[in-house]
């Protein structure tokens, strides 16, 4: 037989020579049947690796390429802040942002500080309803 995958071929196989069957570790034997069937199994076993093989490699070929797509993101950016950078405005960009951003979190205490002493005033009050207020009977 000229290759291994040829091996699962019944028709082939019975004019298999035992050499050929021991250079795939299978003893020689002498019923067809139970050649055909390690013949068939030898056969399956080989189809699974190759597509194993064939899909592991897809896998890599996909990585590789995801890879070379963010390493070309991550220069563009890099790039960008570098040419922020230059500019000098890189620092006063950062600058800014943090003075925004301290000063919303000033704010934003303050309003939890007014809304807690609303609740200390209402607690200090004896809990009265929040939506209860004097009305007028208009229909009688």
């Amino acid at each position: 037989m000229a290759n291994k995958s040829a091996m699962h071929d019944p028709v082939r196989r019975r004019n298999a020579k035992s050499s050929q069957l021991e250079f795939f570790g299978i003893p020689s034997c002498s019923g067809t049947f139970l050649e055909d069937i390690m013949a068939a199994t030898i056969g399956a076993a080989f189809t699974a690796l190759t597509a194993l093989q064939r899909r592991i490699q897809r896998m890599i070929n996909t990585q590789l390429e995801s890879n070379a797509y963010n390493v070309g993101s991550i220069t563009q950016l890099l790039g960008r802040l570098l040419q922020v950078n230059g500019n000098g405005n890189l620092a006063a960009f950062w600058l800014e942002y943090l003075q925004d951003s301290a000063e919303r979190a000033v704010l934003t205490s303050d309003v939890f500080r007014v809304s807690g002493d609303l609740f200390h005033e209402h607690e200090a009050a004896g809990c009265p309803p929040v939506l209860f207020y004097e009305h007028e009977v208009i229909i009688g």
